[in-house]
């Protein structure tokens, strides 16, 4: 994600958001919950596949930097906060966008 170059194409950005939310998805060890929010997952990047608007792809994943940076600090409280803040953003950014 840190590493993505200005270029990037929106699908390739919404693919890799897939592949990071699918693995924590998984780390949970709860299967069913895994695949009911992949699900809920799906539905949503369907949203942005349409978009004709170039998304930025630090803005796009600076919430889930801070997730990852909550987790190798082992720092619960940052991780819950960043999720909070990721899932907040994404709901405002889909009312403001339909």
């Amino acid at each position: 994600m840190m590493n993505l170059k200005a270029d990037v194409s929106n699908k390739e950005m919404i693919e890799l958001d897939f592949r990071f939310h699918s693995l924590l998805y998984a780390v949970t060890g709860n299967q069913t919950l895994s695949q009911m929010l992949e699900g809920l997952l799906s539905h949503y990047l369907r949203f942005w596949l349409p978009i004709m608007v170039k998304i930025d792809p630090h803005a796009f994943f600076d919430d889930a930097l801070d997730i990852i940076t909550g987790i190798e600090q082992k720092d619960e409280e940052k991780v819950k906060a960043a999720s909070f803040t990721h899932i907040q953003r994404s709901m405002d950014e889909i009312r403001v966008l339909f």
